[in-house]
């Protein structure tokens, strides 16, 4: 069952600000489904996070694909060599996402590249209009920065009232230009721990939080992967994927996760978290 919480307790939130969120999502970690991934599996857990919001992983019609699953898909795909499949190699990134992600729900997967982290607040209007207009996570992935991160939702401060202005120069607010609610995919849930205390612990120690924009690293380039919805008539099951496990699979309830999106002019909206249960 999903922990909700009003966006203002998230570690970090800021007030007043432009908000868009997801409403609700599946955190998706090291050591889900009783595999240890530790130190290699982030990318791998983020894409996790983005097919849970899509049938038939969200309805449970089927389960979504493991680490494993993934990169027999991968080398299936000849995105990978076919060593690939059973390594602990590291997943890729934003381009590896939205491969999967395709493949799995027929859903187009949106790339944005920042050249460093300065150029990303200059990119996160449009990263905001998108989670105004769809309910999915997203990921981001990066060059030096090598951590994996899932992307719930951007926020933007209010603009500048007109007494703000000044010929020739605008007065820089103090503090963060913007922040971005992200879910760790590092933490591990400790062997006997029940899901709801996980949660708890997640989020007190800021694994899902509001995280300044300028955390991001300078010296790196960063790749976000934004899914979009299905294409009308699409079913949403993985095309090419023939796992068991989803082998065929149907959804139950409508494949685009628009309606899980969350907008906020101040700290109104609710957040659902959930910590799946361990193998």
């Amino acid at each position: 069952m999903a922990h909700t919480c009003p966006v203002s307790a998230l570690p970090g939130a800021p007030s007043g600000w432009r908000i868009a969120t997801v409403r609700e999502f599946v955190h998706r970690h090291y050591g889900d489904d009783g595999f240890d991934d530790a130190g290699w599996g982030c990318g791998y857990r983020s894409l996790q996070s983005i097919l849970s919001a899509y049938p038939p992983y969200r309805d449970g019609a089927a389960p979504v694909p493991s680490i494993p699953e993934i990169q027999r898909m991968l080398a299936r795909m000849g995105a990978k060599p076919e060593r690939f499949a059973g390594s602990r190699e590291w997943l890729g990134g934003a381009y590896e996402v939205s491969l999967v992600v395709e493949a799995a729900t027929s859903a187009p997967v949106r790339l944005v590249h920042a050249g460093s982290g300065r150029e990303v607040p200059a990119l996160l209007p449009q990263v905001l209009a998108h989670f105004e207009a769809h309910g999915a996570p997203g990921m981001i992935g990066g060059g030096a920065d090598v951590y994996s991160k899932t992307l719930l939702g951007v926020a933007l401060p209010p603009r500048l009232p007109l007494t703000h202005e000044h010929i020739g120069e605008r007065e820089a607010p103090a503090g963060p230009s913007a922040y971005l609610l992200l879910a760790d995919p590092h933490f591990f849930r400790r062997i006997g721990e029940s899901a709801e205390a996980a949660r708890e612990r997640a989020l007190a120690g800021g694994w899902v939080g509001w995280k300044p924009v300028e955390n991001l690293l300078a010296a790196s380039f960063y790749n976000f992967a934004l899914p979009l919805p299905p294409p009308p008539g699409a079913d949403g099951v993985a095309r090419g994927h023939t796992d068991a496990a989803t082998e065929g699979a149907r959804p139950n309830r409508a494949a685009d996760p628009h309606s899980a999106a969350r907008t906020a002019v101040s700290d109104a909206a609710d957040f659902e978290i959930e910590v799946v249960e361990s193998g």
